[in-house]
C-alpha cells in the first residue's frame, strides 16, 4: 500500500482578491439603498400642515382664510406655499408701483416710452433686455442658494429629498437682507410687520392682476 500523493482538483472557489471585490460591491449597493430610504423618509409627508399654517403671520386682521380648503396637509408644502406667496407679493408690490411710475412718463430706459406699461418690456432695447435678464438671474440664483436644498439627482430617493425642499432653519422670506435695518428685533412688533407685508402683497397681487387686464380689455393707460 503506497503513500503517494493524493491526485489534486482544482478548486471552484473565487480567489480572495474576487471576493472581496464581490463584498465591496455588495456593501456599496446596501449603503445606497440606506442611503435612498433615508433621504425618502426625510422627504416624507410631515402631517399638521392645517396647523401650521394658522400659526404663521397672514392671518389677521380676519382670521384664517381657506373656503376652498387648498391648505397643504404636508408642513413642507405649506412653508413651500409660503415661500412662493412673499416671492409673488414682493415682486406685485414693485409692479404695481412700476406701472404708476411708468405711465406717468418716467423711464429709466426708453425716452419716449408706450403709454401701455404692458408693452413698455418689449420695446426696450436688446441690450438692455440682456442686462435686465443678467439680472433677475442672478438675483434668482442667490435666492435658491440661500434657501433651498441643492438638487441631487443621484437616485430616486436623493431626488425625491431634494426637489422642492427648503433648507431646514430657513424661514420663508427672511432672505436676510435689510440695508436699511427696518426689521424690528422684539417678536411682536415683527409679527405685524410680516403680517402688513403679506396683506399688501397679497393686495398688490390682486391689484397688478387687474391693472394688466384692465390695459389688455381696453388698450387704454390706467390714469
Amino acid at each position: 500500500m503506497g503513500f503517494g500523493p493524493s491526485p489534486k482538483e482544482l478548486s471552484s472557489d473565487p480567489s480572495v482578491a474576487e471576493a472581496l471585490s464581490v463584498y465591496y460591491a455588495e456593501r456599496d449597493a446596501r449603503m445606497e439603498q440606506e442611503n435612498a430610504m433615508r433621504a425618502i423618509m426625510a422627504g416624507g409627508i410631515v402631517e399638521g400642515g392645517g396647523e401650521l399654517m394658522r400659526s404663521l403671520p397672514g392671518a389677521a386682521p380676519w382670521g384664517f382664510f381657506d373656503p376652498l380648503n387648498l391648505t397643504p396637509e404636508c408642513q413642507r408644502d405649506v412653508l413651500l406655499w409660503r415661500e412662493a406667496e412673499l416671492a409673488h407679493g414682493r415682486v406685485s408690490m414693485l409692479a404695481a408701483v412700476g406701472f404708476l411710475v411708468q405711465e406717468s412718463g418716467f423711464h429709466p430706459i426708453m425716452q419716449e416710452p408706450n403709454a401701455l406699461a404692458i408693452n413698455q418690456l418689449g420695446e426696450i432695447p436688446i441690450e438692455y433686455k440682456v442686462w435686465l435678464l443678467a439680472a433677475v438671474y442672478g438675483v434668482e440664483m442667490s435666492r435658491a442658494n440661500f434657501g433651498w436644498v441643492r438638487p441631487n439627482y443621484t437616485n430616486d430617493g436623493t431626488t425625491k429629498a431634494t426637489i422642492r425642499v427648503l433648507k431646514e432653519k430657513y424661514q420663508p422670506g427672511s432672505l436676510g437682507f435689510d440695508p436699511l435695518g427696518l426689521k424690528p428685533s422684539d417678536e411682536k412688533q415683527l409679527r405685524k410687520m410680516q403680517e402688513k407685508e403679506l396683506n399688501n402683497g397679497r393686495l398688490a397681487m390682486i391689484g397688478i392682476a387687474g391693472f394688466v387686464g384692465q390695459e389688455l380689455v381696453t388698450s387704454k393707460s390706467l390714469f
